[in-house]
């Protein structure tokens, strides 16, 4: 291993075989972590995305549910009261029964994309729990990069982390320009 004090006694550009695997070594852990780290933010993102299309796609079929009811009379054959008292699963047990195929099908479909909103946002959860763990492994490699490298190395691994910064933010605002387009 070497030491802070090994390292300051060298030349600049003369560090030892063992410095310069030590310092690839370093470079090559910063371009992973921003890789994991890019790749987790990307997934919370497609999630997120996914989710508001899942979202905008129950509130369609939501609709053609209401509609039905409405237009079923299910409101005056239970009377007012009834009807606006009636549970999550008296409602569906109602649309089931008596529901055209198309009502079953958009009830159903609700149900499903509800249970892959669900999915996702415990993914997601998930997934911002990796996030958090990486940005720690990253600030704990910053501390300990300041204890083993000096000199010119530190510097170059320095700028290093810099622009891996600059080019997470760039991706972070291209990625999120990119959805707004598809949307």
């Amino acid at each position: 291993s070497i030491s802070r004090d090994n390292m300051s006694n060298m030349p600049l550009g003369t560090a030892s075989v063992e410095g310069r695997e030590l310092v690839n070594g370093m470079r090559q852990r910063i371009v992973e972590n921003f890789q994991e780290r890019m790749q987790l933010r990307r997934s919370l993102i497609e999630l997120e995305d996914q989710n508001v299309q899942n979202s905008i796609e129950v509130s369609k079929r939501q609709l053609q549910v209401v509609q039905w009811s409405e237009n079923s009379g299910l409101a005056q054959k239970k009377g007012k009261n009834a009807a606006a008292n009636m549970t999550k699963q008296d409602f569906a047990a109602e649309i089931l029964a008596s529901g055209n195929g198309e009502v079953v099908e958009a009830w159903q479909e609700c149900e499903q994309l509800r249970k892959a909103i669900m999915k996702n946002n415990a993914m997601k959860k998930n997934i911002a729990k990796r996030l958090r763990h990486n940005e720690k492994e990253a600030e704990n490699f910053r501390d300990e990069m300041g204890d083993k490298i000096t000199g010119e190395d530190r510097r170059e691994l320095m700028e290093l982390q810099y622009q891996v910064g600059r080019l997470e933010l760039e991706n972070m605002e291209l990625e999120q320009h990119r959805i707004v387009h598809e949307s």
